[in-house]
């Protein structure tokens, strides 16, 4: 019955489920299927991923026959997001730091922490501008990302002048799957300049 999973469908609209919420995860997994199918008959399609412990709900985007055949179609009920390319080479850096912490991590912990000054590192081999210009579009794109769901910032301990700290969310993974970052990197290794094909939609 709609009823034993409608709490959950709820939550996934409203955000990606991580596996560290330990309860709602395990009701996911006894109702995959049920949630599975009830969000098939809306056009919706949930994504689990266990080796990243995440789950997201999306929208496929219907192909121009499917289109044609179905004039009347869905509403879309989630909106799709064009990035810019400096919001997709943050997106891409994010994801590089996730595959490093991952590669490297030696216990259970999927928790990736970067800094303030991490982001700028990665960054500005991509985007070129002026001190100035290139932390203020950094501000901007950080609060985009973590409006997004892909980072959560970290409550700065000012005591200790400690400086600005992101937890990098999985969420990110589903945007820059590792094909799109092979793609993303070949046109890198071809030009360093923005180009409207470095955009990524979400």
């Amino acid at each position: 019955m709609l009823a034993d999973f409608a709490p959950l469908v709820l939550r996934l609209l409203q955000g990606a489920l991580y596996d560290t919420d330990k309860v709602q995860w395990r009701q996911l997994e006894q109702l995959q299927v049920s949630i599975s199918q009830y969000l098939a008959k809306i056009g919706l399609e949930l994504c689990l991923d266990p080796e990243q412990g995440l789950a997201y709900v999306r929208q496929p985007a219907p192909s121009d026959e499917e289109a044609h055949e179905d004039q009347t179609g869905l509403p879309r009920l989630m909106r799709r997001h064009q990035l810019s390319y400096e919001l997709t080479m943050l997106c891409v850096v994010l994801r590089h730091h996730l595959d490093k912490f991952d590669h490297a991590a030696t216990d259970d912990s999927r928790r990736c922490f970067i800094t303030r000054a991490e982001l700028e590192q990665g960054l500005e081999q991509f985007v070129r501008a002026d001190e100035g210009k290139f932390r203020k579009q950094l501000d901007a794109d950080v609060q985009k990302a973590v409006n997004l769901g892909f980072l959560r910032p970290v409550l700065a301990d000012k005591a200790v002048n400690e400086e600005p700290r992101y937890e990098i969310l999985r969420l990110v993974t589903a945007l820059i799957t590792n094909e799109k970052l092979r793609g993303i990197r070949d046109r890198l290794r071809q030009h360093l300049t923005p180009t409207p094909e470095a955009a990524t939609e979400l």
